[in-house]
């Protein structure tokens, strides 16, 4: 608990006067899958998928084109730095020397004839202020300086299509410039519909609100709003930029439109001073979810203003913040440095943005009620789906316990019939409904009862224990003992029912299942216990106790213990035994994982272990739990796959979760946020 506590007051106390970036634990040379951009939300994500900036153009999380451009005259040569060639800036592409990806930085170095270009793109997602976390905004940081002891003189440019804007390129846009910004130049661009959360699914893009691209005024700044052609070849032949093209509305690919920022006749010092510039690119999508009829607006929207409000402060704090963006980027790669694997520093730094910029901070105006919704990205689109949060679940109980309350409370109120939804089943909620409105009925829910019933307990009580006020909960006690009392009628041999390895299938007898299960009901004692209902909390305990001794003989195969009871020479990851160290419950002797770790070591393919005998593929959340129980030669071995697995798999996607340990190839899923389970190794000092 000491460590939960101190870390959050480091993440809270970060000295501001931070030089820059620190590589301290970070592997050079990595090569991410995808690197993360403007990664903020599940609408609002943009990731470069290539090994350089200039390779092709940035996307969503999806694959679709979400287009920056961006290029840098140097003494009249037209250089190209973001984006492609064909449709992009008609001009050769820059050397592009590293590219480094902090928890919450992305930097890009590049030179050219005599020329260093750092770009940098940073997002404020700091966990532990909600106001911060929920600013739809990333800065994008142009550093150039003079590498051959010359002075230079350069001209900087940067563009994005509407595509930041639409579910499809074909969709009418409407754009225009704010004038209510005295020192600052804010363009936006966004559908002529405006359908505001009248779509739903998976793998779709936002298709209301406004995507702004805004800079601080200067003397030597211009723009406009023009045709993706006129703009970026007036560029790339030192000419000015075009009028603001009046032609609307039109479709997003109808001689793409952009909104273009160029600054010229940049000096850049012979001596090596830096020369810098800014800009942000942000977006307003008015209201973020429907909930059960209830549309909730983005956090910022109530604490701060509106988007302009946003953005003028945004730029007038710009020092600060990107101040305290790489100091904690420092701090936090200092503080994970200390397991000793650069393996498992660098994957972290990349789980990070995928892990926050999977959620969405709401407020209720009625009642004043701050929500975090996560979105389960490319699996189903479900909003806050309980199996994924409980993965990802690490990264908040270790950053900053109380998000987890945050993430639970819209599932508890549903469970609770305090939707316009009843809620009528046994167990806990799978999840709402399908981004990002909720409003699934129980019966079309994809049911995993005691899945859900446990991670519920589980997560709940971790955060309990963390110091996180039960206040809460006291309208969902008598919630949380059905859940347990269901779970005890259901255990210790779950019926043939769905766990999160939901692709898989329905398992009957799932040992690893039912040790949730009991975990879940030794989470509930706990949870009385903190309450101050012991004798309560007593029977729950011994109720976990008597399962224990019944799992230990029926899954027992002697050098390890059996993927379903009953099933000889099978096997599992037994992940959900993380909880009982999480917890500290001590149900479980201390033996059952040292066989089971012996074992899994002998699995051991080319990257990765496997997470049953069934196939060859495994997930990293799952690893990653196994490697926090591990031996730390084990935790280190673990986690050198999974770096060698990011640093080669071919498919070139955010981070994928589910892939073949043989191969490296992606099985399946993208971009999730259960990647916040590679924390789990942080919850233990």
């Amino acid at each position: 608990m000491m460590h939960q506590r101190a870390l959050v007051g480091l993440l809270a106390c970060l000295v501001l006067s931070a030089a820059g970036p620190s590589l301290a634990g970070l592997i050079p040379g990595f090569r991410p899958p995808s690197v993360p951009l403007a990664v903020v939300d599940p609408y609002f994500s943009i990731w470069s998928p290539y090994d350089n900036l200039t390779d092709g153009w940035s996307t969503h999380w999806t694959g679709q084109v979400m287009a920056l451009a961006g290029g840098l005259r140097i003494d009249n040569t037209a250089y190209r730095f973001l984006g492609p060639q064909g449709g992009g800036i008609n001009a050769p592409a820059m050397q592009q020397t590293s590219v480094q990806v902090f928890p919450l930085s992305t930097v890009y170095s590049f030179t050219q004839a005599g020329v260093r270009l750092d770009v940098t793109f940073a997002t404020p997602a700091f966990v532990d202020e909600e106001e911060s976390m929920s600013i739809p905004l990333t800065y994008v940081t142009f550093a150039v300086r003079s590498v051959d002891g010359r002075a230079h003189t350069v001209d900087l440019y940067f563009d994005h299509t509407a595509e930041l804007a639409v579910s499809d390129p074909s969709h009418s846009v409407v754009w225009g410039s704010l004038n209510n910004a005295p020192s600052d130049v804010i363009l936006r661009v966004g559908t002529q519909a405006q359908n505001i959360l009248g779509q739903t699914g998976d793998g779709v893009k936002i298709d209301w609100g406004f995507a702004y691209l805004s800079a601080p005024k200067d003397p030597q700044l211009a723009s406009t709003l023009a045709s993706s052609a006129l703009a970026r070849n007036a560029f790339a032949a030192g000419s000015s930029l075009p009028a603001v093209d009046t032609n609307q509305p039109r479709p997003c690919n109808q001689d793409w439109i952009v909104l273009a920022l160029r600054w010229t006749g940049l000096a850049v010092p012979a001596s090596g001073s830096v020369v810098s510039r800014f800009l942000s690119l942000s977006y307003d999508d008015v209201y973020s979810i429907n909930y059960f009829g209830r549309l909730l607006p983005p956090l910022w929207s109530y604490t701060i203003g509106d988007i302009s409000t946003v953005i003028q402060l945004m730029h007038r704090q710009y020092q600060t913040y990107t101040a305290n963006i790489q100091a904690r980027d420092q701090q936090l790669l200092a503080w994970l440095d200390k397991r000793g694997s650069d393996a498992y520093t660098t994957s972290l730094a990349l789980a990070y943005r995928q892990t926050t910029g999977a959620t969405k901070f709401t407020i209720d105006p009625a009642t004043k009620e701050v929500f975090l919704f996560m979105k389960e990205i490319s699996s189903d689109g479900d909003v806050s789906t309980v199996d994924v949060i409980f993965p990802a679940a690490p990264f908040f109980l270790a950053l900053n316990p109380t998000l987890v309350t945050k993430l639970m409370l819209p599932v508890l109120k549903y469970g609770n019939n305090e939707t316009s939804i009843p809620y009528n089943l046994a167990w806990a909620p799978h999840h709402l409904g399908t981004w990002p409105v909720c409003n699934i009925a129980p019966g079309q829910q994809e049911q995993m009862p005691i899945e859900e019933s446990g991670n519920l307990l589980l997560m709940i009580a971790a955060a309990a224990q963390r110091n996180v006020s039960l206040d809460y909960l006291q309208p969902y006690w008598p919630l949380l003992q059905t859940w347990a009392d269901f779970l005890v009628a259901s255990l210790p041999y779950p019926g043939n029912e769905l766990c999160t390895d939901d692709f898989e299938g329905p398992s009957p007898n799932n040992t690893n299942l039912s040790v949730k299960g009991i975990l879940g009901i030794g989470a509930y004692s706990l949870l009385l216990g903190l309450n101050n209902d012991h004798v309560g909390a007593a029977k729950y305990f011994a109720i976990a106790q008597n399962y224990v001794q019944t799992w230990l003989t029926a899954a027992n195969a002697t050098d390890h213990y059996n993927l379903q009871f009953g099933l000889p020479s099978s096997w599992s990851f037994k992940y959900n035994m993380i909880y009982d160290r999480i917890l500290n419950l001590g149900l479980f002797p201390a033996s059952v994982m040292q066989t089971e770790e012996a074992y899994y070591a002998k699995q051991m393919k080319a990257y990765g272990i496997p997470m049953d005998s069934r196939a060859t593929f495994t997930k990293t959340d799952w690893e990653s739990y196994i490697a926090a129980m591990g031996t730390n030669d084990q935790f280190l071995a673990i986690y050198n796959k999974i770096y060698l697995f990011l640093h080669n798999t071919t498919p070139r996607v955010p981070f994928t979760d589910w892939y073949e340990t043989t191969t490296s190839a992606q099985k399946g899923f993208q971009a999730r946020p259960v990647v916040g389970g590679l924390y789990s190794r942080e919850l233990f000092p």
